[in-house]
């Protein structure tokens, strides 16, 4: 009769290297602390930017009232953002140490990061 052969095709994505041949959860255990460290990484920069960009605005407002108060909220609104970016530190770490897994670690290569032990 017939005989029905099933080949499993791999497909090798040049751009993920070895994270393609990866089942699912393996990738999501590599993939979720790369991207949350990602994410503390652009809060981080984009603070110390509008920090920067609300104090040079103070200091180029030349005494004119509107343009103070407006450098003083740049100011205010990056303190309030890095204070968000550590409070989700900090429940992240909470989140960690209560269910025993480890968000922060991030293998890339040879290489291991761990963020803030």
């Amino acid at each position: 009769m017939f005989k029905l052969e099933v080949y499993a095709q791999t497909i090798n994505n040049k751009a993920i290297g070895p994270l393609g041949k990866l089942d699912p959860a393996s990738f999501l255990s590599k993939l979720l602390p790369a991207l949350i460290a990602l994410g503390f990484v652009i809060g981080a920069i984009v603070f110390i930017f509008y920090f920067l960009f609300g104090a040079v605005s103070w200091i180029t407002s030349e005494g004119d009232k509107m343009k103070v108060e407006q450098a003083k909220n740049k100011i205010t609104t990056a303190i309030v953002g890095l204070f968000v970016l550590l409070t989700l530190f900090a429940i992240l770490n909470l989140v960690e140490r209560f269910f025993g897994i480890g968000l922060r670690k991030i293998g890339i290569g040879p290489f291991n990061i761990t963020l803030f032990k």
